[in-house]
């Protein structure tokens, strides 16, 4: 027999399985937003400018989310965008999404079709805080 009785090992899955529940369970602060890899993100309704809606994720303890990865640019197009470009961060990282032809020097929104466009700042558009 090995290191492990057939009971130690049940014990052991029942304790991973109640971990991984745990991890899968968590939720966002006050249960407002949908968290994604370890990251809670809070749809705002009302439009902004670029430097508002910053403002505003700031004042949530938070900042507009860069798309850092393929899979987390394509989870957020499928929980947020609609039929409106909104603002998203500056990548940081070296994924980056520009629709062919867009001025990346603007600020940076997320096409409908999860692609990212530069946009005038001035502009108001919906948004989500990384929070």
């Amino acid at each position: 027999m090995g290191f492990f009785s057939n009971k130690s090992l049940f014990a052991l899955a029942i304790v991973g399985l109640s971990v991984l529940s745990a991890v899968d369970a968590r939720e966002c602060p006050n249960g407002e937003g949908r968290f994604f890899n370890n990251e809670c993100y809070k749809a705002v309704t009302t439009p902004a400018t670029y430097e508002d809606a910053q403002a505003v994720c700031v004042g949530l303890g938070g900042r507009l989310p860069a798309m850092e990865s393929e899979w987390a640019n394509e989870w957020f197009q499928q929980e947020f965008a609609t039929s409106n470009d909104m603002w998203i961060g500056t990548p940081t990282g070296p994924y980056r999404n520009w629709a062919y032809g867009t001025q990346p020097t603007a600020c940076p929104a997320m096409q409908r079709d999860g692609q990212h466009a530069g946009r005038s700042c001035g502009n108001t558009q919906r948004y989500v805080c990384e929070i």
